[in-house]
């Protein structure tokens, strides 16, 4: 085996094993967060006292917090599908240029490369609405059990 066939050998494993690290590091900052907490104004009902109210609402927080852990996992799972599915694009259609130029593995690594930049972008575009839909959603769930125990929702 000459010299130049085995250097091309290497490049394509250690570019291979960087492509493996970026993309767990991307697919790390795909994560969409559940929400702490709600973002809306509720208030203790005109029978209902401090002591009830903070009970009411530890209460409340945590059923909204469950209601939504089904959505989180869809929303995670989809943010990693696109970067994966991306980066899996990419390296075969670099594979193909690079081969057509004479270096199928350089065309690999650059279309993984690239193809994890425009997965990783359209799943942190998809991971920031999932993350505002989920808000939305535990507002929703807080607000009504808020409510049901005659506590004063202060919004549109």
């Amino acid at each position: 085996m000459d010299m130049s066939m085995n250097k091309s050998r290497r490049f394509v494993r250690g570019t291979a094993i960087g492509s493996a690290l970026v993309a767990s590091l991307a697919l790390a900052g795909c994560a969409v967060p559940t929400p702490t907490g709600p973002t809306v104004l509720v208030t203790p009902g005109k029978k209902v006292t401090p002591a009830e109210f903070q009970q009411q609402d530890a209460y409340c927080r945590q059923i909204a917090s469950q209601n939504l852990n089904s959505a989180a996992q869809q929303a995670k799972s989809s943010a990693t599908t696109k970067a994966v599915g991306g980066t899996v694009i990419g390296t075969a259609a670099g594979a193909l240029l690079g081969a057509a130029a004479g270096n199928a593995g350089m065309g690999a690594a650059i279309g993984a490369g690239s193809g994890l930049l425009l997965g990783g972008g359209a799943a942190a575009l998809g991971s920031n609405k999932s993350e505002q839909n989920m808000q939305q959603q535990y507002n929703i769930n807080y607000v009504q059990c808020m409510t049901s125990y005659g506590n004063v929702y202060h919004g549109s």
